[in-house]
């Protein structure tokens, strides 16, 4: 089992550490002496002990050489430092981070640690000795697909260090020795990973805790949850099997969406957290509640409208529309967009096969509130993508066209 530097997983600090590292030459930054004692002057790590008195202990026990030794060797594995001709050296993405600043982890710097976190494979080409032969394997994406059906024990999550791939039968095998994280005995379920208690005890605490920093899981009584981010890393990285088409039903004012899609495989961990972010995303209350707007709004205009893979596809004659509904934060309105597209490409695809010839079908996406990004707009008309939105309780057309067709 792979056992992963058990140092410091906070942000803010690891950003201080990174900062202290960036001063310090080559040769410093390698001697785990110096280095260790510049945290320690730089307040990133403390000790009650007098500094002289900490120095005339044995090396081992003196924290901050361990502290100097342990954290360079997390920093290399993630990709923020690196072995040079005369000691180590901050990589770019090293440098990104340390310029940050402000009291807690800025959204740039949460971003750079997200993609180093999930980066991390191994083997390791700096560290290839501490993988057991055969290994191939990314642990945040191992912890993410552990997730992805459900929560799990927060401790159990250090057993993904014991995989030796991603495949879906490793990831269940491992998923089932976390269910029993807290019910089985502890060195029991360490034996069975492969390790020792302590050692499966040390690798739940940090890389864990950065997956949560990083907003990709949670972790709340003990159990860890899956993010709606940690979902998406999974859609995004992994080869996906077409799902089954599901048969379109009506939609009708006032009706509870009950439709709830099922995985192809249902031993495919990846698929399944593809269907759960859909479930997810559909089931928002907010999401229910515009979807339900529009089509009160299409069916005064003499629309039928259904649902299925897709969110509405609305039909008057020759006229069809195909909507995807999307709801908008602060921050979210790239990711809702881009997602959008990809829908809207894949569904049409599937039902224009249904249209009859001259039938129009328009790609719309709806938002929940005005979209006033210029950008996002004009992305949104060159992929020939119609939005609308809600607006003072009164639905937007943005599109002169599109807006006299759905007059009857």
């Amino acid at each position: 089992m792979i056992k992963f530097p058990n140092y410091i997983n906070d942000l803010h600090k690891l950003r201080r550490a990174l900062h202290v590292a960036s001063m310090l030459t080559p040769t410093q930054l390698a001697d785990d002496e110096f280095y260790g004692y510049e945290l320690l002057h730089a307040d990133v790590i403390r000790t009650k002990v007098p500094e002289a008195e900490l120095r005339q202990r044995p090396r081992q026990n003196q924290g901050p050489i361990t502290q100097g030794r342990g954290l360079p060797q997390m920093f290399i594995l993630l990709g923020m430092m690196e072995r040079v001709y005369d000691g180590l050296a901050l990589t770019d993405v090293g440098n990104d981070i340390a310029v940050q600043e402000g009291a807690t982890a800025t959204d740039e710097e949460r971003r750079l640690w997200q993609e180093a976190v999930l980066g991390l494979r191994f083997p390791h080409q700096a560290y290839p000795d501490i993988s057991p032969a055969g290994v191939n394997m990314r642990p945040a994406h191992v912890m993410l697909s552990m997730l992805a059906s459900s929560s799990l024990p927060s401790q159990g999550l250090a057993v993904a260090f014991a995989a030796v791939s991603e495949s879906s039968g490793e990831v269940e095998r491992l998923r089932q020795l976390a269910l029993r994280w807290g019910v089985d005995d502890e060195a029991t379920l360490a034996a069975e990973a492969g390790t020792t208690r302590s050692e499966l005890k040390n690798n739940a605490k940090v890389f864990p805790g950065l997956l949560e920093q990083c907003r990709l899981i949670r972790r709340k009584s003990g159990q860890a949850h899956i993010e709606p981010r940690g979902l998406e890393v999974l859609n995004i990285d992994s080869t996906q099997r077409t799902p089954r088409r599901q048969r379109a039903r009506p939609i009708l004012p006032g009706q509870p969406r009950a439709w709830v899609p099922t995985a192809v495989n249902p031993d495919d961990a990846v698929e399944r957290a593809l269907l759960r972010a859909t479930r997810l995303e559909k089931a928002s209350l907010r999401h229910q509640e515009t979807l339900q707007e529009i089509s009160r709004m299409l069916h005064a205009k003499r629309f039928d409208t259904t649902e299925a893979d897709y969110d509405i596809l609305a039909k008057r004659d020759d006229l069809w529309l195909l909507i995807e509904v999307k709801t908008l934060s602060d921050r979210n309105a790239r990711r809702q967009t881009i997602s959008a597209i990809g829908q809207l490409a894949f569904y049409y695809q599937e039902i224009k096969e249904e249209a009859n010839p001259g039938t129009t079908i328009y790609r719309v996406v709806a938002f929940d509130r005005a979209m006033m990004d210029q950008k996002i707009r004009a992305v949104l008309t060159q992929e020939g993508v119609r939005t609308m939105w809600i607006e003072n309780a009164d639905w937007i057309i943005d599109d002169p066209e599109l807006e006299a067709r759905i007059e009857p």
